[in-house]
């Protein structure tokens, strides 16, 4: 009796149902099969079973040394489970030939499918169901590769849900009994296969980026719907993803949407117009996989729910900070709360100074969120900008809340208040309120230098190099923030010397006085350079001027003169700078 296993198989193989497969495209992927078990039998033998024995495989006749003649077949069962749910590309049977009694006959040796048999015997041998076309080998005799084709057998057999299939190796009836065509086979014929595996289940079900779940995702705010599912096929084939879509109160209204083929495991996604979707309606979608050989099954349901209409927007406010009235501080953090006022399509907020592009979610539909400011400047005032979102992203109205804080930066007093350059500036950090506990200043834009205490103090000493100083300083409070910064200009006399010139234009090669008067008190030196030349230094008188003559005989209409003074300690004055109109008129 056939087994109803192999009643499925031999259906798929074409003996009692003449069924048609096309052949697939070139499989990406091959495997060889090994059998799981084998075995012969043996006519002068009929009721015993030969399985697994560690011989070689015998097929045809042999005569033993009583002189009876034994005829043999040889069985060989494949595990085809690893193949299940693929579609056959090809597949080979290749063994070898251990021994040939006469090598110039022709191999007319035949491969069969049969029933599933692992203990077979000569007298109850398994049904015989379909020939392998072959054999075909590699020369010489005996062949290292002796070859039938199993591509339409196995083709079958796994569309069929074969789990195992048994080949038979042996000689046509009629040449069974001569021991002239006797041969022998490694008893392991592997199976070559190449084949196409189905592409799994879509995963990673998508709406607008959301993935699915037990609730609709909400779908609004754009002006497509996107689904996305990622497929999956073990060959790495290009797949493409069938979307079907339907209203969920009428599933008879399936719009078929097939993507492109994309590279496996690479999210596809169809846009749905806007248009084609109706608004406060309930959908549902599902998806699958196709390689061009092979579908996979449908992945479960998916749903969104449309929402187009936009909510109402919301209110702004702030105890710290209320419109309209200066307060907190820079470095004074404020809390700020946004409310949705109960309205229950109203999920979060978006917000920003000027272009609400980040989110907070409410505490509940139509409820609150608060965000937390901490102004860093009290020019220009400070602004927010806030939207309403709903489930599906709508958007509402924007609202701008408009807010004004407090200077609470610290005051920077020097003394003296007017200084030449070289002397000692005292300077004092002061706090607007009592929340200081430190400062941070900078001298022209130099390096930050921290100061402890609810008041402090530092020296800066002008000099002729760097004379005017600007002083930055910030309070730090007692939370740790900084306060925005004071701007002090230091007013610093430079102590340039004047000059008493001839005057111009001087004659060119005549020696003319030039008189220096100290500015810079308790100077005792002017030091000046003429023409860009060397500096010369010369003694301040007790009026607190000098006189040099000093000739024009360069070859220029004007001439530099630079000259600074310089007192008893080292301290320099500002130098002056004149330039002397020279009168060429007269010269070659």
């Amino acid at each position: 009796m056939v087994s109803g296993m192999f009643r499925l198989l031999a259906a798929a193989v074409g003996v009692t149902a003449a069924v048609a497969l096309a052949p697939p495209a070139a499989a990406a992927s091959s495997i060889v099969i090994s059998p799981t078990t084998w075995a012969y039998t043996d006519s002068g033998a009929p009721t015993s079973k030969y399985v697994d024995q560690s011989v070689d495989a015998p097929v045809g006749a042999q005569v033993y040394a009583s002189g009876t003649v034994h005829s043999k077949r040889a069985y060989f069962t494949y595990d085809l489970t690893k193949l299940a749910g693929t579609s056959i590309g090809t597949a080979y049977l290749l063994t070898e030939e251990k021994a040939v009694a006469d090598c110039s006959a022709t191999r007319t040796q035949q491969v069969w499918l049969t029933d599933t048999a692992t203990s077979p015997t000569w007298a109850k041998p398994p049904a015989e169901r379909k020939a392998l076309p072959g054999p075909t080998t590699a020369e010489p005799c005996p062949s290292g590769r002796v070859v039938w084709n199993a591509t339409d057998i196995l083709r079958t057999a796994v569309a069929g849900n074969a789990k195992k299939a048994t080949l038979e190796l042996r000689l046509p009836a009629d040449q069974e009994a001569d021991p002239g065509l006797f041969r022998s086979f490694g008893h392991a014929p592997l199976l070559e296969i190449t084949y196409n595996s189905a592409p799994t289940v879509p995963t990673n079900l998508q709406v607008n980026g959301t993935p699915c779940g037990d609730q609709p995702v909400v779908a609004g705010n754009n002006l497509n719907v996107d689904l996305s599912a990622t497929p999956h096929d073990a060959d790495g084939d290009q797949v493409s993803v069938e979307f079907d879509w339907w209203p969920v109160r009428h599933p008879d209204q399936v719009t078929v949407n097939h993507e492109l083929y994309y590279s496996s495991d690479l999210p596809q996604r169809l846009s749905i117009p806007r248009e084609k979707l109706l608004d406060a309606t309930t959908y549902a979608w599902r998806a699958r996989a196709d390689d061009k050989q092979l579908t996979s099954r449908w992945s479960s349901a998916c749903r969104f729910t449309t929402d187009f209409t936009p909510p109402p927007a919301p209110t702004v406010s702030s105890v710290d900070y209320p419109t309209g009235t200066r307060s907190g501080g820079t470095g004074i953090p404020g809390a700020f709360t946004f409310s949705g006022n109960g309205n229950p399509d109203i999920v979060g907020f978006r917000y920003g100074k000027s272009i609400p592009g980040t989110y907070v979610a409410a505490d509940q539909p139509g409820g609150t969120a608060t965000i937390t400011i901490t102004p860093t400047s009290t020019f220009p005032p400070g602004q927010l900008v806030v939207e309403a979102v709903d489930a599906g992203g709508n958007l509402s109205d924007q609202v701008t809340y408009t807010y004004l804080v407090a200077d609470n930066s610290p005051t920077v007093t020097c003394t003296p208040e007017v200084a030449y350059v070289g002397t000692p500036r005292t300077c004092t950090l002061t706090p607007y309120d009592h929340n200081v506990v430190g400062y941070t200043y900078s001298l022209n834009n130099g390096p930050d230098i921290a100061l402890a205490g609810a008041t402090a103090s530092f020296t800066v000493t002008p000099t002729a190099d760097n004379p005017y100083v600007t002083v930055q300083a910030k309070a730090r409070l007692s939370n740790g923030n900084l306060t925005e910064s004071t701007t002090y200009y230091l007013s610093t006399q430079t102590g340039e010397p004047t000059v008493d010139k001839p005057g111009q234009p001087v004659a060119h090669n005549q020696p003319l006085p030039y008189t220096f008067h100290a500015v810079l008190p308790g100077s005792t030196s002017f030091t000046y350079t003429w023409e860009g030349g060397s500096p010369v230094t010369v003694p301040v008188g007790s009026d607190g001027t000098a006189t040099v003559s000093l000739t024009a005989d360069g070859p220029w209409s004007s001439e530099p003169l630079s000259v600074y003074s310089t007192t008893a300690d080292g301290t320099r004055s500002v130098a002056a700078q004149e330039s002397i109109w020279v009168d060429l008129s007269g010269t070659a």
